[in-house]
């Protein structure tokens, strides 16, 4: 009875452990920029499951960019052990955020990204603090890589706090090497859970999204809005070259051209719910709105 108590108390102990890395409603929104476009990534928590025998989070999003008409999904599986961090990749679960890591401590990782860098990481600590975060005392550590074939000085050191994971660079950080193409640059912009918010009110999924909606300052027109079967489009002074629907998950659900100012689009068979039109004009720029079917 003891025994089984202990063990019971045991997995209750590694449970709540388990919930300060990526609990449900946990959202992530990074700012990217590429050498010639510019966009988002866009993450949330969708369940817990098993990989491997391994309980872990199953992570989903996606990166859309300015600069392209197109976007693609994200499906990321990561869990939180003795203050390590480690995510799914190549068949594995790989170590890497250390949130209890100390000032001069080498941090090793596997380098599953790029093929022109060392297959094993290193990294030195050179800064810990205990950052406080809506009244939440939350670790941070900044380190830099010190390997014999470093990744581009500009991309790699990394800054890391508890619970948001990496602030200057992708959830599973993005490694570039010299000598590889100019890398894209991933800035942390927006992290909500169900109890917790950083630098917004609103959800993460739309937080990049709203601001870009209004970036061009164009007059763009939707109605009805909702619509039911019929969305008409008007852009005063521009001309759409094409566009697509995407659903809130990323998903592209409509693409087509068009070369006018004033159309309409047919939306009977979307199902109900946001969705996010993304029109590319003529002169090359780009103007999003959402509306709802």
């Amino acid at each position: 009875m003891k025994s089984l108590l202990l063990s019971l108390l045991l997995s209750f102990s590694l449970l709540v452990q388990a919930q300060n890395w990526c609990p449900p409603g946990a959202e992530w929104a990074y700012k990217t920029q590429c050498p010639e476009v510019s966009g988002h990534a866009i993450l949330w928590y969708e369940k817990d499951t098993i990989v491997d025998m391994q309980p872990c989070k199953k992570i989903v999003g996606y990166e859309s960019y300015l600069g392209s008409i197109n976007s693609y999904r994200i499906n990321i599986y990561t869990f939180e052990r003795n203050d390590t961090v480690f995510f799914y990749d190549n068949s594995s679960f790989w170590p890497i955020y250390f949130f209890n890591a100390s000032l001069g401590d080498t941090l090793f990782f596997e380098n599953q990204n790029d093929p022109v860098c060392d297959t094993v990481l290193s990294m030195l600590v050179d800064s810990v603090a205990i950052v406080s975060v809506n009244d939440e005392n939350l670790r941070y550590y900044r380190a830099h890589y010190i390997g014999n074939n470093p990744p581009n000085p500009e991309t790699f050191s990394m800054q890391v706090m508890e619970k948001y994971g990496a602030l200057d660079n992708h959830l599973l950080p993005l490694i570039v090497c010299d000598g590889a193409a100019d890398p894209c640059y991933y800035t942390l912009g927006c992290y909500n859970d169900s109890v917790f918010n950083l630098n917004s009110t609103v959800s993460c999924r739309y937080f990049y999204s709203k601001v870009e909606d209004t970036k061009l300052n164009i007059e763009f027109t939707l109605y009805p809005n909702p619509a039911t079967n019929q969305l008409n489009i008007s852009i005063e002074g521009h001309t759409i070259a094409q566009y697509q629907i995407l659903d809130f998950t990323g998903a592209m659900v409509i693409s087509n051209q068009a070369a006018n100012s004033d159309f309409s689009i047919d939306v009977s068979e979307l199902a109900h719910g946001m969705y996010l039109l993304r029109a590319q004009l003529s002169n090359g720029q780009y103007a999003m709105q959402k509306f709802i079917k």
